[in-house]
């Protein structure tokens, strides 16, 4: 597992290939580490498994609130998560 600075949570549908990708990328730029699930699985871990370790190591979150976010009872969960953690969340 690696040290990720930030975890991402967003609905892939909505905005994944655009705004996501551009701030992973960007975050990437400044030196951080992100966690984004599409790049960062770990191999041989369940998704989920992969996604709940991120957010244990992440010093931040950011949750990417789009059209369809708050329809996802996935993505629900995880701010959930996030905001339990105790670390600062970022809505973006």
């Amino acid at each position: 597992m690696d040290d990720y600075d930030v975890s991402l949570n967003h609905r892939g549908p909505d905005v994944k290939g655009g705004f996501v990708a551009h701030l992973h990328d960007a975050l990437r730029s400044a030196g951080l580490n992100p966690f984004l699930a599409k790049t960062s699985l770990v191999k041989r871990n369940p998704v989920f498994t992969s996604i709940d370790a991120a957010l244990e190591v992440a010093m931040v979150h950011i949750a990417v609130v789009s059209r369809g976010y708050a329809e996802s009872k996935y993505c629900l969960s995880k701010l959930a998560a996030m905001m339990r953690s105790g670390k600062p969340v970022i809505p973006v």
